[in-house]
């Protein structure tokens, strides 16, 4: 395996991991001030509260998902490590890292969607400076702030796709990974086994 190849997979893996903590962080904070805002100034309706409801459940499928392409990022990288550290198991990277390097696309878009996120949340109760240099909060009008959540649930559901196309892709990527790494160590098994034999054969003669 050549070790500049195996650093970019390592480093590649980092990336992924630290914009989608990094886009994690951003989201809940702004979900949270969302949260508030809803509490604060949307009539409790029917409709409303079903929004409301929409958002909730799509905010704990983004933590969910966001939580296990974090956790396959460390899953690879450990499975890497454990046998490239230790062993000569020489496999192919380079497949693998283009498949890293799309997903590095793919969350970046991300990325973009929950600055789209931040800035509709950021645009409900603006802030304006008084004359004295206060301060003040302006209320949000009913109508723009559930224009505003639709368009939210919409950034939501792109996030949750482009989200399950990551997992998607890491997880098919851990479970190859897993079988070439086998399928490598039964090589090694197989050859160390038939050196031995000729050796012991050597030596009895």
């Amino acid at each position: 395996m050549i070790e500049s190849i195996r650093k970019e997979f390592i480093h590649n893996l980092g990336e992924i991991r630290n914009i989608n903590l990094s886009n994690k962080k951003t989201y809940t904070f702004f979900y949270n001030e969302l949260e508030e805002q809803i509490k604060e100034h949307l009539e409790p309706t029917v409709s409303n509260n079903k929004s409301k409801d929409i958002l909730v459940d799509q905010k704990i499928n983004i933590n969910s998902i966001t939580n296990k392409v974090r956790g396959l990022t460390y899953g690879i990288e450990n499975l890497l490590l454990e046998y490239t550290t230790t062993t000569s198991i020489n496999i192919d990277l380079d497949k693998y890292n283009e498949e890293l390097i799309y997903c590095i696309d793919l969350i970046k878009e991300i990325e973009n969607l929950t600055e789209q996120f931040k800035q509709f949340c950021a645009s409900i109760s603006p802030e304006l400076k008084s004359k004295e240099g206060e301060n003040i909060l302006l209320m949000p009008l009913e109508p723009f702030f559930i224009g505003t959540i639709k368009k939210l649930k919409e950034i939501n559901e792109n996030i949750i796709s482009l989200l399950e196309k990551i997992y998607k892709i890491l997880n098919e990527m851990k479970t190859t990974l897993t079988q070439d790494i086998k399928i490598e160590k039964e090589k090694l098994d197989s050859n160390y086994q038939t050196r031995f034999k000729e050796d012991t054969g050597r030596i009895q003669t």
